[in-house]
């Protein structure tokens, strides 16, 4: 089975896209298939002076095919329209210049990436996979980018709707997420929900005691709670950090925040300014990550309201790998709120409610116990169902399937 993926970002780029990508096509190439991929030379989070990777290169099986696209970066949305424009030229001259595939999976990033796939349909024949990471255009209404109705809005409605009809399989994140692309046109029978997933083998519960990770930031016996990712408009960081003025005097509780994104300077300037009792790291090496995910004794997961069904939060199933237990900040008709609730690994609080959420922290922290005991029944439930060989498979079988092998 040959295999082509397209998706903005893939190794090394530690967007969260570009991991999940990256272990499914070594997977499938662990399985036997042949995959290439097409992605950017730029980086999710831009250095300056920091090298681009090669062109062309091949990384565990798998052929990368990189795209000398724009790298401005996410802080304002011109320049994100400026890289999404690069890179949908290039990609496309990759794409048809790559020789046909059985199967070609399309990510979300950039939005409306699949018209590529639709076009690699029509003109050679190949399956294509929708696999939806954010549903457009209406995570764009959410935001307030795009209007409700329109003819902007209408326009990008109906070529999402064609591109998930002319798709032979489009993958949700969740049940939640699958009945909206329904609504938005989906064919019900194409719809498979694959969940997104963390390596079980990689990420694993580390004893405070023996992290080294914890011992270079001298947590102590404090009780952390963490924020580990994507500081972004979907989340909710302004409940967080009015919370943690509300706790600020409580010294034996720390918020550790690591990651980027262009909320980053927000909560950099809230703690200077409050002067909270939380401490702001980069992201951590993808081989740190058992050890920094470990840290923390309860982590936060947020979303805000009008999200339901349009993303999920990748970050969810790092958490339980490293067998810690979840405050979710968000709705409750989510898939985040819905598995915290079944596994009883979690609790969810209402969005915007700093109050609700110092409270649950508050819980927490005078009854660690209760945290650690969410933490293990987290990472149980991750092995029954969110493992990294389980959602590959999966995967597998869903690209054989439309390629008819």
């Amino acid at each position: 089975m040959r295999v082509l993926l397209l998706n903005q970002y893939f190794w090394p780029d530690e967007a969260a896209t570009a991991q999940l990508a990256t272990d499914l096509c070594e997977d499938l190439v662990a399985g036997g298939a042949e995959v290439t991929v097409v992605s950017s030379a730029g980086a999710y989070v831009p250095e300056d002076g920091a090298p681009r990777p090669p062109l062309r290169e091949r990384w565990r099986g798998v052929d990368i095919l990189r795209v000398p696209a724009t790298a401005l970066g996410r802080a304002s949305i011109p320049r994100r329209l400026v890289d999404y424009a690069s890179f949908y030229a290039g990609a496309a001259a990759q794409a048809l210049r790559a020789g046909r595939h059985d199967v070609v999976i399309v990510l979300t990033t950039p939005p409306l990436l699949a018209s590529l796939g639709v076009l690699l349909r029509l003109s050679r024949g190949e399956r294509l996979v929708c696999w939806v990471q954010d549903v457009y255009p209406e995570i764009g209404v959410a935001f307030g980018v795009f209007p409700q109705e329109g003819l902007l809005t209408s326009a990008l409605r109906l070529a999402a709707r064609t591109i998930y009809q002319r798709a032979d399989a489009v993958v949700a994140l969740g049940e939640v997420m699958a009945e909206r692309l329904v609504d938005a046109g989906a064919p019900r029978d194409r719809v498979h929900v694959i969940h997104n997933w963390a390596d079980g083998r990689a990420i694993a519960p580390v004893p405070r005691a023996q992290n080294a990770f914890a011992r270079e930031q001298r947590l102590g016996d404090r009780f952390v709670v963490g924020y580990s990712g994507n500081f972004g408009r979907g989340h909710d960081l302004d409940a967080i950090l009015q919370a943690a003025r509300l706790l600020r005097d409580r010294r034996k509780l720390l918020w550790l925040f690591i990651g980027e994104g262009p909320r980053r300077d927000e909560v950099a300037a809230a703690i200077a300014r409050d002067r909270l009792n939380a401490r702001l790291l980069p992201y951590q090496p993808r081989e740190r990550l058992r050890e920094s995910l470990s840290a923390p004794d309860v982590h936060l997961v947020t979303m805000r309201a009008g999200l339901e069904g349009l993303i999920v939060p990748s970050k969810l199933y790092g958490c339980l790998a490293a067998g810690r237990g979840v405050v979710f900040v968000g709705p409750e008709h989510t898939e985040a709120a819905q598995i915290l609730a079944d596994e009883r690994c979690g609790v969810t609080v209402p969005p915007a409610d700093p109050a609700a959420l110092a409270a649950a922290v508050s819980d927490l922290a005078r009854r660690p116990g209760a945290a650690v005991a969410m933490g293990r029944r987290g990472r149980a439930a991750f092995e029954r169902r969110f493992d990294r060989p389980l959602a590959t498979a999966a995967w597998a079988r869903v690209c054989r399937a439309v390629a008819g092998l």
